[in-house]
């Protein structure tokens, strides 16, 4: 799976639960899909069923979810919730949307019932004429041993104790967003978790039985999952995630190995696997003694120690190759003018803190060079970005580890160009590409946005003979970015 097929991928097949808005009120019911029973569900105008059509096709009937909004006048929109399981998982109805009745008998039949927020002020006669016949079906309702009212916001903690647990459970001290796709043509299912703004530590408690794999977005490759719990049909994953990052796991029918591992600490930076699927771990080296790692089997492996120390990497060379515009600006005919600058850094710094490059914009080439692996003699200083040596003293291999960029790059070691990084936490195994006992050659290529020159001749740009909107109208220009790379330290 490639990063552009995300977005496909996650149309694909049968989702998991979902909130479908309130929209088209009063537009064409359309033809009446296999399942629905107007006439015995009585599901209101049809705006109502046109959402429940829409959500019966998209979830082939096996689950539901809706959060609606009964009408577009303002004394409409206050929701109350029913959380339901049987057939269709769990459904998240506007409570007007069925009639009292309706309400009794689907709590009668034992399904769980959830008021948030207490009493509903959505009444489908629009003016509020049912307003004590709706308070009258509530307080009956409430009666039932299987009827709960919480206060708003803690609907997901009584689902929770109610042992109602969603397709993806997520336990994070960040923000994590997640979602589930099932595609039956190719019996794989997916789940996409994207983590916002900050980096955060967390688990995944993942309803499946089948066997997960890691789908890099970025490079297309899969592979196991090597580090996770099992629970009956339901599958733990823990995950360490940078800001912006995307992880994206597939679950498959084939069998995978029976042995894997429970815990695995921070200091494993990756893993691959050989020929006879056995798994070859790539360890740096921390500074907590003892570490190991346990098995699914019981067995506890304890990790060695004696590992090569990080390498940082530091006096880089950029080189900054300009584009600019012609001296007569209204030349289209040139794309740009280019040339180059070259500028000598201890650390990685954006352009905008340098001497010549703060106005500028075009492509930044960064190279620098370490010896793999270190001479224990050698002694550096911090730097932005490190090789992390890994498994023994005399380092078997080396990980490349820079800061997070926010435009795009290539990274080339040796002349030979890395696959595509994940550009939240760009890391990179080098061991295919290393010289040892030599002077090796890291070279990070990285385009900017062109805001940063331009922001320097905005004065000059015209439109149709006209200065730009911005300036016409007074309005002060957004700041120059930092998009190349560099660290916040």
């Amino acid at each position: 799976m490639m990063i552009g097929d995300i977005k496909s991928a996650g149309a694909i097949g049968l989702g998991g639960v979902e909130f479908v808005p309130y929209y088209n009120y009063g537009g064409q019911l359309g033809s009446q899909p296999v399942g629905a029973n107007w006439s015995r569900d009585v599901f209101g105008t049809p705006a109502f069923k046109k959402m429940f059509v829409a959500a019966l096709r998209a979830h082939k009937e096996a689950g539901l979810a809706m959060d609606f909004a009964l009408g577009p006048k303002p004394t409409c929109r206050r929701r109350t919730s029913l959380f339901l399981r049987q057939r269709f998982g769990m459904a998240h109805w506007g409570a007007t949307a069925l009639r009292k009745e309706r309400w009794l008998s689907l709590a009668i039949a034992g399904l769980p019932v959830i008021l948030s927020g207490g009493a509903p002020g959505v009444y489908a006669t629009h003016d509020g004429r049912d307003h004590s016949k709706v308070q009258r079906a509530i307080q009956t309702l409430k009666q039932l041993q299987n009827v709960y009212s919480v206060s708003t916001g803690q609907v997901a903690a009584k689902l929770g104790s109610l042992h109602l647990r969603p397709q993806v459970a997520v336990q994070t001290n960040g923000t994590w967003y997640s979602t589930w796709r099932e595609d039956a043509s190719n019996g794989m299912d997916h789940a996409f978790v994207f983590c916002d703004t900050n980096a955060s530590t967390g688990t995944l408690d993942i309803s499946s039985t089948k066997s997960p794999i890691f789908l890099d977005p970025w490079t297309g490759e899969q592979r196991p999952v090597l580090n996770y719990q099992r629970h009956a049909d339901r599958v733990t994953i823990p995950l360490r995630r940078a800001g912006n990052q995307i992880v994206v796991i597939g679950f498959t029918a084939e069998k995978a190995s029976s042995l894997h591992v429970t815990q695995l600490p921070s200091s494993v930076l990756g893993y691959n696997y050989t020929q006879n699927a056995s798994a070859v771990l790539h360890v740096s080296a921390s500074n907590t003694r003892n570490q190991s790692i346990s098995l699914s089997n019981g067995t506890r492996i304890t990790l060695p120690t004696d590992i090569a120390p990080a390498t940082p990497l530091s006096n880089w060379i950029l080189t900054a190759e300009h584009w600019q515009a012609p001296h007569n600006i209204s030349n289209a005919a040139i794309n740009a003018v280019k040339h180059n600058t070259t500028h000598h850094l201890h650390k990685l710094v954006s352009w905008t803190q340098l001497e010549g490059l703060k106005n500028a914009s075009g492509v930044g080439y960064y190279s620098t060079t370490f010896t793999w692996p270190r001479p224990p003699s050698t002694t550096t200083t911090a730097a932005s970005s490190s090789a992390n040596s890994k498994k023994s003293s005399r380092a078997d291999g080396a990980y490349l580890i820079l800061p997070p960029i926010n435009h795009a790059a290539r990274v080339y070691v040796n002349g030979h160009q890395l696959p595509p990084l994940d550009l939240a936490a760009p890391r990179a195994d080098l061991g295919p590409y290393l010289r040892r006992g030599q002077t090796n050659e890291v070279t990070v290529v990285v385009p900017t946005t062109m805001w940063n020159y331009i922001h320097s001749i905005y004065g000059r740009i015209r439109n149709a003979g006209q200065p730009p909107l911005l300036i016409s109208e007074g309005y002060s220009l957004p700041p120059r970015s930092e998009n190349d790379l560099y660290t916040d330290s």
